[in-house]
């Protein structure tokens, strides 16, 4: 399988993905920093405390990366379908189950640890620029960090698997622009602020949108044998 998958990894060039990745970091970041920054242009604070932070951090990182799940999925997948390049690599004595297993693995690799070291990213310059602005009331401490890190562990996890569920419109129509389109519609579902409150905030919700998303995965592997490429 890890061969199968370093094979996958150097037929699509990963150098435009990890430019998004760093595109991504850096406008979130910028983003943070001006909602850090609120204060100095105007009486309202968006940022009221270092929670908050770590809580608004969390959402944009994870809205963004399942797009760019979206995204991945539409390229590294459905694209093979709609063009039916897959055909020529269901001619190789390879499985299609493992085929499709070691793409779907790649995608969710890439999204979880990109989420993961785009909140190390983001985290580490909106807490240092709230260090030495001040701008944050309350202090910070190490097991706030500690906490809202563990939490974000297991959210960024929630969310890869959520970003899963684009791959059934994806592949129903066998169209890249609506595996892409289908991921925006489920981040402004879910993660959309609506007076100060969001679905992602309802444990259950997230959970079993996940397990909707690896059931579709999980689907769609056991019926590829299946699937008429014409």
């Amino acid at each position: 399988m890890l061969k199968l998958m370093k094979l996958e990894l150097k037929r699509f060039k990963l150098k435009g993905y990890m430019i998004g990745f760093a595109i991504c970091s850096i406008v979130i970041s910028a983003f943070m920093i001006m909602m850090i920054f609120s204060p100095k242009f105007d009486d309202s604070r968006v940022v009221e405390n270092y929670e908050m932070l770590f809580v608004m951090i969390s959402t944009f990182i994870r809205a963004t990366f399942m797009v760019y799940a979206g995204v991945l999925i539409a390229n590294l997948v459905v694209s093979e379908f709609k063009d039916r390049s897959i055909t020529v690599l269901f001619l190789y004595p390879i499985p299609r189950k493992k085929l499709l297993t070691a793409k779907l693995l790649i995608v969710v690799i890439l999204t979880y640890f990109a989420m993961l070291l785009s909140y190390i990213i983001v985290g580490t310059i909106a807490v240092t620029v709230s260090q030495f602005t001040d701008l944050i009331p309350g202090s910070l401490t190490f097991d706030l960090i500690q906490k809202n890190a563990v939490v974000f562990t297991y959210s960024a996890l929630a969310a890869t698997g959520m970003s899963l569920i684009s791959l059934f419109f994806g592949m129903r129509k066998k169209s890249t622009v609506a595996t892409i389109v289908s991921s925006v519609i489920l981040v402004m579902i879910v993660c959309s602020n609506n007076m100060g409150y969001s679905l992602d905030q309802i444990i259950i919700i997230p959970i079993i949108l996940s397990l909707i998303g690896v059931s579709i995965a999980y689907l769609s592997i056991n019926k590829i044998d299946h699937v008429d490429i014409n």
